[in-house]
């Protein structure tokens, strides 16, 4: 059987008034389509540089989830995300988090055998890779590859996502151990746990954006 961390928020300075701020992560996509065609990564792809806008990284995560709700992909279910840092990385996690599906993150360099322990624990639905990524010649369900996710899902409508079941309870993703001397262990991340690290950061950012150029 799995074996899972419950993560507890010990954030004391977070009062239940911020957290009530945001009630989910994706309502920073919302922040996202307001800086629209400003650059939010530069990713280099061979000899030339990719740039994604704020605005494309939504609408893509938005094709994600319908990507995802198409595949019959529910709340709830499980979905590895093994690549490189990557924009489509970032788009993948947020299809995912739109679409309440659980993120199951792994490092691109993680072995064949803690990579197959961690599938046997969670029983993912799909998985998003990276081309580089031994593993994904080995998995026997769905792959999705990274490099070619814009394509994949290109013919979903952009417009907006909402899944109206989301709250702060809702489980966002499963950070695994690293298992060097057993079984590989999960630990549970909520939206609440997720928002209670970043509400403390947006406070204090915020009394310095009056001098953002």
């Amino acid at each position: 059987n799995p074996i899972y961390f419950v993560a507890h928020s010990n954030a004391t300075n977070v009062s239940n008034n911020e957290l009530k701020t945001r009630h989910t992560l994706v309502t920073y996509l919302d922040d996202y389509l307001k800086r629209g065609k400003e650059i939010v990564f530069v990713a280099r792809r061979g000899l030339r540089y990719v740039r994604w806008s704020y605005g494309q990284l939504v609408l893509t995560a938005r094709r994600v989830a319908r990507d995802l709700d198409s595949r019959g992909i529910a709340k709830g279910d499980r979905v590895l995300l093994i690549g490189e840092n990557s924009p489509e990385w970032v788009a993948a996690f947020w299809g995912c988090l739109l679409r309440g599906a659980v993120v199951v993150p792994l490092d691109e360099n993680v072995t064949d055998d803690f990579a197959l322990a961690v599938q046997r624990q969670t029983e993912p639905k799909l998985v998003f890779a990276s081309r580089s990524v031994s593993i994904a010649e080995r998995v026997n369900f769905p792959l999705i590859l990274l490099e070619q996710l814009e394509e994949t899902v290109a013919a979903h409508a952009s417009e907006p996502y909402s899944d109206n079941t989301l709250n702060q309870e809702t489980l966002v993703e499963i950070i695994f151990t690293s298992g060097t001397t057993s079984t590989p262990k999960g630990v549970l991340l909520t939206h609440r746990n997720l928002l209670a690290n970043l509400l403390p950061f947006e406070a204090e950012i915020a009394k310095y954006l009056k001098w953002e150029r």
